[in-house]
């Protein structure tokens, strides 16, 4: 069923003039919070089937055996999947036709690539039974040693980054920069692995009919899933109906179809009969990407008056030892400080850990935390206020291409920024600020940046005789409010009101809607116990047009929120014997809660971009993160004098 959110409710505030630039609220709030908004799993076709998936224990091996008639003796257990009897497809999962293609494990063979790999599939009339029968295979494997952290393999140079991008560029010679500069800094940071830990973990509920196929599963990106699915099954794309009205968030992870996902359709064409597949939480840290561990050096060189003369970025990090995803984390220095010369480098290892994929700024937000802290130490070095020497370094265009760039709403986010958060006062040496309590008290900064990202899409507009008008898209609206959103620019490019506009999307029969897509920070330190609470957050963002102010704060709500989760909380915990992540649930894989950021600031700069698109328009789901984890992480220096080297901070580096 396609989606549609009639819009003539009572609308939230009365319009006069354009829809764009209304702080509307989410037209779909009410079905959330209501409970009558309907997920993927929510749905139970008639018949239908559970399957669970049961997932290696080691890192690295082989299935030597599993119980399959004892799972099979299982009361309500109908099938086992397994790679002896899965059904044949018309593709090898392990090709790849374009870069945004990934490996994937479909029981293609017994051999283990890592931890959560899936190894069968049990399907039963019952979820309890799937899971009882599941835990029934009792698997014994044949174990290899775990290649785990990134001294754990052998290093090589990677063809490209990210998708497609350059591992190593440069412009200048850095070297001759740092020879000939006053003042120079080096410093190494380290990020750990973080995984996706959406509300909705991934789904799928899906039937045959022939050659026809029936599908709920969240999806960012409902063309690509189509066309993946069509091409492993060998069926045309117009016979996959694929519906993603709600996601429980996304953040990259939903943006192409998965792993267990396709292992539901297998499941279901084995048995003939629709079937509902949900991964539980742990199953999460594994086969649906993560963010790849980083060590990053950065040199920087300076003159007498605080300018820089050579830049050089380099990370390391790591992808799985079967597929290629790259964090291009070094690719952070390229847009922000003017430098005569610039080098940026990456090197990698492969371990056995699943292949790391797109999370929420991904490059941006590893590379910024390590480039914001090393800005800041560099600024110490000459002796100068870090937004003074950001000031003086900011760059006028692209420092790598020339393209131009924002720099008059990058100075005047500063500037806001800054009056609104009360920077002038703060004192230029670390340890000097105390709370009434007795806790040092800290303020940092950072920048954010993050490309804006645009994908081709296509929409379908009617206007009816009755003067009401409706829009259709392939759009997917993962809670950031983009159906409100897109909605306003509906009404105001069919020049109605937005109560005359309906709204249709969430469904892959729908036209291609493409994919789904700087701050001052207040530390306080207990002085004794090191344990370290942010207190205040102020962030200045300019981002083009805004189409809904509302919906535009929290997505900077949320991406600054994630950022402190960056700097002090997530990190996934291995095991180095095993290759296991220890921690992988919501009680020790930590994240914020609302004691963890007391107030939040979000503060709109206006920015007119013609370069971006015909609206000048741009997406701010990613930006957020970027500055705030450097923002925090040069606040905890300057409340405590301890320059945070590896992240999350802990309390164990700051007391020596």
């Amino acid at each position: 069923m396609t989606l549609e959110l009639s819009l003539n409710q009572q609308p939230a505030h009365a319009r006069q003039g354009s829809s764009i630039g209304q702080p509307l609220t989410r037209r779909d709030g009410f079905l959330k919070v209501t409970g009558a908004a309907r997920y993927a799993a929510d749905n139970h076709p008639p018949g239908m089937l559970y399957a669970v998936l049961a997932v290696s224990s080691i890192a690295r091996g082989r299935v030597a055996a599993l119980d399959v008639e004892a799972a099979k003796a299982y009361r309500g257990v109908v099938e086992v999947m397994t790679p002896k009897n899965r059904p044949a497809l018309a593709a090898d999962p392990d090709a790849k036709d374009h870069p945004f293609m990934f490996r994937l494990d479909l029981l293609q063979n017994d051999q283990v690539r890592y931890p959560n790999q899936s190894i069968a599939v049990v399907i039963a009339e019952t979820l309890e039974a799937a899971t009882e029968g599941a835990a029934l295979l009792s698997p014994r494997y044949e174990v290899m040693p775990a290649r785990v952290g990134l001294d754990g393999a052998e290093n090589f140079v990677p063809r490209a980054v990210g998708v497609g991008g350059p591992a190593v560029q440069h412009k200048g010679d850095v070297e001759v920069g740092l020879k000939s500069a006053k003042t120079r800094i080096e410093a190494t940071y380290e990020t750990p692995a973080q995984y996706h830990n959406a509300m909705e973990p991934h789904a799928i509920v899906v039937a045959w009919e022939g050659d026809t196929l029936s599908i709920d599963t969240p999806s960012q990106g409902l063309a690509m899933a189509q066309g993946r699915i069509a091409g492993l099954f060998g069926i045309a794309p117009e016979n996959i109906h694929i519906r993603s009205p709600f996601l429980g968030g996304g953040f990259g992870s939903k943006g192409m179809i998965s792993g267990p996902q396709v292992l539901g359709i297998l499941a279901a064409r084995l048995v003939g009969r629709p079937v509902k597949l949900v991964l539980r939480r742990e199953q999460m840290y594994g086969p649906v990407g993560h963010r790849a561990p980083t060590r990053q050096t950065l040199r920087m060189g300076m003159d007498g008056e605080g300018r820089l003369t050579a830049l050089d970025h380099h990370a390391k990090t790591a992808s799985s030892t079967f597929d290629d995803f790259f964090e291009p984390a070094a690719d952070a220095s390229h847009t922000l400080y003017a430098s005569p010369a610039i080098a940026t480098s990456h090197d990698a290892v492969r371990l056995d850990t699943g292949t790391p994929l797109f999370m929420r700024a991904p490059g941006e937000a590893t590379g910024s935390i390590a480039l914001e802290s090393a800005i800041d130490e560099a600024a110490y070095a000459c002796g100068m206020d870090p937004l003074e020497f950001r000031l003086r370094n900011y760059a006028e265009v692209e420092p790598m291409t020339g393209k131009p760039f924002s720099s008059k709403a990058l100075r005047e986010c500063y500037r806001q920024a800054a009056e609104t958060f009360g920077w002038a006062s703060r004192p230029l040496q670390p340890r000097l600020m105390r709370d009434a309590d007795g806790f040092l008290t800290g303020w940092g900064m950072g920048t954010a940046t993050f490309p804006a990202i645009m994908f081709q899409a296509e929409a379908r507009a009617v206007l009816r005789a009755d003067g009401s008008g409706v829009m259709e898209t392939g759009a997917q609206d993962m809670g950031q409010g983009a159906w409100t959103a897109f909605a306003q620019i509906a009404a105001d490019g069919l020049g109605l009101d937005i109560d005359q506009v309906d709204f249709r999307a969430g469904s892959s029969d729908l036209p291609n809607a493409g994919i789904a897509v700087a701050v001052f920070a207040e530390v306080k330190v207990d002085p004794d116990f090191g344990q370290i609470r942010v207190t205040r957050l102020v962030g200045a963002f300019a981002a083009g047009r805004v189409i809904n102010p509302r919906l535009v704060r929290s997505q900077y709500y949320g991406g600054m929120i994630w950022g402190v989760s960056f700097a002090l909380h997530e990190e996934a915990i291995t095991d180095r014997r095993s290759g296991r992540i220890q921690n992988a649930n919501l009680a020790e894989y930590h994240v914020p809660v609302n004691a963890d950021v007391p107030s939040v600031e979000a503060l709109l700069v206006h920015e007119d971009d013609p370069h971006v698109n015909a609206l000048g328009i741009k997406g701010v789901g990613e930006i957020g993160i970027t500055g705030t984890a450097g923002a925090v992480a040069n606040a905890v220096w300057h409340a405590t004098g301890v320059r945070p080297r590896r992240f999350p901070v802990r309390i164990e580096d700051l007391l020596g």
